[in-house]
């Protein structure tokens, strides 16, 4: 067949057709998938696997094309020029190049669907070790592992959305290094400005704040927060003259979107965060309602000292790890800005939260630090009504101080539909549902922070501590070594997971978690996670060395935990079968818990302690009056996450005072529900009963046996 023959028997085949329309539908379903894929968060690879797929069926339409044809009879073969056809279809054309881009979909899905690999993404599939595997390649082969650092939640993978955002920290160009604050309290004014607009999707500070301002690897930073875009930035204060220099730029190939240069002086800074935010949507093509543009308009304050102690505070940074004095000089800045400018709405809220923190954190437990924070928080919502952070603040000083669950949700509602982006909402809500009992809302809320704020380990901790607490022991290993993954060396994250092992009996694993760590009195829940594993393993004499340095030293902030110290003390000393020693320290921890008690009379945590200090010296009815106050001050109704906490307590007291039938009555009940108790990490388990010492006078009891065994505890 010549050439011309050969083009000839392609028109008579209608091969050019199938070609035109095939391009058409391909291109059509190209259009609609980058269009649609992203509104239903299916992730970007899958339209570049379609685009790959239309490509692959072009050469499988042609050669269907040649070969068939429709007709009114249906799909025939066509032959050869001069043999007689049937008449073919006006539609045959169209049908067949539909049906080359079916067959490769079908191809393409195949191959995906036989090479896929399982989402590690949930919990459940983590805790299995879900991992896909090759076939075995012979000695030395190795196997793909599922990079667990990258952004997940309850139902898989985070997808990178058009419109993300990170904000990397602003590198500090002055000469002098003490302007860091200025540099870090410009990226935190921008970041709040971004997350303030509904139609992005902004990273927190929490997770950004560990990487470098000019980073070399974008996409990797890209892929870590599940963004598509990331703001870098800079700051140089010379005297009163201020240079900011921000670019924003494409994670996905490293190219800039936009760049601009900001010159002020120091009297006229205020606002240029919502330039750039206003500038940065436009770039990103983010729709603004009204009420969003008018707020990235809204200057919070026009007192430049002000401003500048606001930025101090701001630069903070406050977090899990930070101290009493770090908390107080915090406060000190946002005190100082709301001096200058007493309407500077914003700092009375920064200020709202953190002396509400303070409280929560036992750092300062008075009346009048309880009447600041109230005051603080009433104070910014009404100079700004509809601000979502004066919300917020008031929501956290009405659960941390008041404990009004009910209010502070309130609360909560109103700042979430001011501040969409902010994770700090949904985990506040979280914190409040445990408390409610509401275990599912908060799992669902701590698992949606996770997407604007993924590599925050802290939030991280709180799921898995959720999940301890009802006992849900795959689902917490799992979401921790997700956070491990992120951050190998954070001890708070070690001791979590050795406790969690803990209530599962097994205390070799625990122990290798823990051996590395150095004994650490002023991070409480590590501490007493490594005493409790001391006790189990019946090491009386390092677990009482370890308790009498850290009595040794000056403890001011550690409220209950402190008096925890003082308890497990006297109990390592009894139960080495010091009674001598065990006694004395008994009599001393009494002297100090009703010394504290007299400056913080509300502490039930401390009250709990005494009733603990008086069951070792053998004064039973004071011993359990002072648990059942604090029974009564704060039942399991009112606080699900502590009320049966002191129940526990009061327990330990029965079983140390011969009250064998309630303290086993009480431990059916506690292995039933979930809670998180004071000394364990987790809820009470059999496998704890067995290990703890404080029931060894339960043994040989049958129904006891029968709680150790777990034969009632369902969740273990």
């Amino acid at each position: 067949m010549g050439n011309r023959g050969f083009w000839r028997e392609l028109k008579r085949r209608h091969v050019y057709r199938v070609a035109a329309a095939y391009a058409v539908v391909g291109w059509l379903l190209i259009q609609i998938s980058t269009q649609v894929f992203p509104f239903f968060h299916i992730p970007d690879w899958s339209v570049r696997l379609l685009v790959l797929l239309v490509l692959a069926g072009f050469p499988v339409a042609m050669v269907l094309a040649w070969a068939f044809d429709a007709t009114p009879q249906g799909i025939v073969r066509t032959e050869p020029e001069g043999q007689p056809v049937l008449r073919r279809s006006n539609h045959g054309t169209l049908t067949i190049g539909i049906l080359g881009v079916v067959i490769a979909a079908v191809i393409g899905a195949g191959y995906w669907w036989w090479h896929r690999q399982p989402s590690a993404a949930h919990p459940q599939a983590l805790a299995a070790g879900s991992v896909s595997r090759a076939p075995a390649a012979g000695p030395g082969a190795t196997t793909a592992v599922p990079d667990l650092s990258l952004p997940m939640t309850m139902a898989g993978p985070v997808a990178i959305e058009p419109k993300s955002i990170a904000v990397l920290p602003f590198e500090n160009m002055s000469s002098d290094a003490g302007n860091k604050y200025f540099a870090d309290g410009m990226q935190d004014m921008i970041l709040t400005k971004l997350a303030d607009i509904g139609d992005l999707k902004v990273i927190s500070r929490t997770s950004t704040e560990k990487y470098q301002s000019h980073p070399d690897n974008l996409k990797t930073i890209g892929r870590q927060l599940a963004v598509a875009n990331i703001l870098e930035g800079s700051v140089q204060k010379a005297g009163d003259q201020v240079l900011i220099n921000v670019q924003l730029i494409d994670a996905r190939t490293d190219s800039h979107l936009w760049a601009q240069a900001y010159t002020r002086k120091l009297d006229n800074i205020f606002g240029v965060e919502g330039e750039v935010a206003q500038q940065i949507a436009q770039a990103l093509h983010a729709t603004l309602s009204q009420r969003e543009q008018q707020k990235l308009a809204v200057k919070s304050t026009q007192n430049a000292q002000a401003y500048d102690a606001y930025l101090r505070g701001l630069a903070a940074g406050l977090n899990a790890q930070s101290t009493a004095d770090q908390y107080r000089q915090a406060a000190g800045f946002f005190s100082d800005a709301v001096a200058r400018d007493p309407g500077f709405a914003l700092a009375w809220a920064r200020l709202a939260e953190v002396d509400s923190r303070i409280y929560q954190l036992r750092y300062n437990r008075s009346t009048t630090l309880a009447a600041d924070a109230k005051h603080a928080a009433d104070t910014a919502l009404k100079l700004a009504p509809d601000s979502g952070e004066a919300w917020l603040a008031r929501a956290i000083y009405l659960y941390k101080v008041e404990a009004d669950y009910q209010n502070a949700v309130a609360a909560l509602t109103q700042a979430q539909q001011r501040l969409p982006n902010n994770g700090e909402v949904l985990a506040a809500f979280a914190d409040v549902e445990t408390r409610q009992g509401q275990w599912n809302a908060a799992i669902e809320h701590i698992d949606r922070a996770s997407v604007t704020d993924p590599r925050n380990t802290r939030l991280l901790l709180l799921h898995s501590q959720i999940h301890a607490m009802r006992r849900e022991f795959p689902d917490a290993l799992a979401i921790l070594r997700h956070a491990l993954a992120i951050a190998p060396d954070d001890a708070a994250l070690l001791a979590c997971k050795a406790s969690v092992l803990q209530a599962q009996g097994q205390l070799d694993q625990a122990q290798a978690l823990l051996a590395p760590l150095p004994p650490a009195p002023g991070d409480p829940t590590v501490f007493k996670t490594q005493v409790m594993q001391w006790l189990y393993r019946h090491d009386y004499a390092r677990a009482i060395r370890v308790l009498q340095d850290a009595m040794a030293q000056p403890q001011t902030s550690l409220g209950s935990d402190l008096g925890d110290y003082y308890y497990l003390l006297a109990f390592a000393l009894q139960s080495s079968g010091d009674a001598a020693g065990a006694h004395a320290a008994y009599l001393t921890a009494q002297g100090k818990l009703e010394e504290m008690l007299k400056v913080s009379p509300d502490e039930l945590g401390l009250t709990a302690d005494l009733g603990l200090v008086f069951a070792g010296l053998g004064d039973k009815a004071q011993a359990l009056a002072l648990a059942e106050k604090a029974m009564k001050l704060e039942p399991a109704v009112l606080d699900a996450t502590t009320g049966p906490a002191w129940q526990e307590q009061r327990a330990r007291i029965e079983a140390q005072t011969g009250e064998k039938d309630r303290a086993i009555a009480d431990l059916a009940l506690l292995l039933q529900t979930p809670y998180a108790s004071a000394f364990y990490g987790t809820a009470i388990t059999s496998a704890l009963l067995r290990q703890d010492p404080a029931w060894s006078s339960l043994h040989g009891d049958p129904r006891f046996a029968k709680l150790a065994d777990g034969k009632t505890a369902s969740h273990e």
